[in-house]
């Protein structure tokens, strides 16, 4: 008994040690990204920002009531800005869920201008979703 009760220990540390590391490695993407002048756009006090909103429509194919939920909408003046952020390897699908957020806010507000933007946390990167 007392060598599993160590054992656990012993795991339950390694498991600490490793939640740190990357606790730090995100951090440190996260401050990389607020450098990047876009990213920081997206964070700045002017903007009235909803994250995590549900958004009730209903569906084109369907006709069936959906429930979408982007990461992040930002509406500042005349534009809103939809971003998604992803902690995995660009896929297309991604591309897709930010166009169904960007079509739903042009039903929502077709006078403003609306745009969309994946971030994938880990590699830095940013990617526009056009159309």
């Amino acid at each position: 008994m007392v060598l599993v009760r160590f054992m656990l220990y012993v795991v339950l540390n390694i498991m600490i040690v490793v939640l740190h590391i990357l606790m730090d490695v995100v951090i440190n993407r996260l401050k990389k990204g607020f450098s990047n002048p876009k990213i920081a756009q997206w964070f700045s006090a002017d903007n009235q920002v909803f994250n995590e909103c549900s958004i009730t429509s209903i569906s084109k194919d369907t006709g069936e009531p959906i429930t979408l939920r982007p990461d992040r909408v930002i509406v500042n003046g005349s534009l809103i800005t939809v971003i998604d952020f992803k902690f995995g390897r660009p896929e297309a699908e991604h591309h897709a869920q930010v166009q169904a957020y960007k079509e739903l806010m042009r039903t929502m507000y077709p006078d403003k201008q609306v745009e969309g933007y994946l971030w994938y946390i880990y590699s830095g990167k940013t990617e526009e979703v056009k159309a």
